[in-house]
């Protein structure tokens, strides 16, 4: 009875030990993976997602203001480099139709810019007599709109760049340079002093001649588009980096 017991209490202790080194093991074993998978979240996060966010922003910020159009370069090599194939499925899938987006709204974007240069063109030479017109001979025509505080230069409009994003230069100086008065706004045509009413009355015809032009309002909606996707991409992006 005696040896009985002593086996049962052996045999007892032994899979207390084994019991404890099995959990020990399968904790080990969990800590790992756990800590392998924190490790590559961080290398994704430092190798790709948060250059992807700066690369993104970037471009919606310069896609928001809609006078430029922004540098692919850097995107372009992004998606070439190792990572970005890792990258969670559904955020590279965005990416993806952002970056087609964004090749798409480059190409209607030099579209519109023939466009719009024709109707600056048509509008200045309605205004202007041939012998004016001789001064101004580069073409297409800059019409530009510059803002001052107290004598000094705190902004510029380019007429061309604003009937993209659908307004006149004198509406974007509003809204961008609220402190700068109306009188305190000229004009440049091609580089030379221009009188603002002429200036306004080009500005405004323009304006109305460009919502009706196909390929502008193609490239407006376009970029409205792009813009949402952009945040919802970037939202994505947030999500991984934190």
């Amino acid at each position: 009875m005696v040896i009985l017991n002593l086996t049962e209490n052996t045999f007892g202790g032994v899979l207390g030990i084994v019991g404890t080194l099995v959990g020990v093991f399968v904790g080990a074993v969990l800590t790992y993976f756990v800590s392998l998978r924190i490790r590559r979240k961080g290398r994704l996060a430092e190798g790709i997602y948060e250059p992807l966010l700066g690369q993104v922003g970037e471009i919606k910020d310069k896609i928001q203001d809609g006078r430029e159009m922004p540098d692919l370069d850097g995107f372009e090599k992004t998606r070439h480099y190792g990572m970005y194939f890792v990258m969670d499925d559904e955020v590279k899938k965005k990416a993806d139709l952002v970056y087609q987006e964004l090749k798409d709204y480059q190409t209607m974007y030099n579209a519109s810019t023939g466009s719009i240069n024709k109707i600056i063109e048509k509008e200045v030479e309605l205004r202007l007599s041939s012998v004016e017109l001789e001064k101004y001979r580069d073409r297409p025509y800059d019409v530009d709109y510059r803002g001052h505080i107290a004598g000094r230069h705190v902004g510029n409009a380019n007429l061309r760049d604003c009937l993209r994003i659908g307004k006149t230069p004198l509406q974007f100086l509003h809204e961008t340079k609220s402190k700068v008065n109306d009188s305190d706004i000229d004009c440049l045509l091609s580089g030379y002093p221009f009188q603002r009413i002429s200036a306004d009355f080009i500005s405004v015809s323009a304006l109305a001649t460009v919502k009706f032009d196909s390929v502008v309002q193609e490239t407006g909606s376009l970029r409205n588009s792009l813009l949402r996707d952009l945040q919802e991409l970037i939202e994505m992006l947030k999500e991984k980096v934190v």
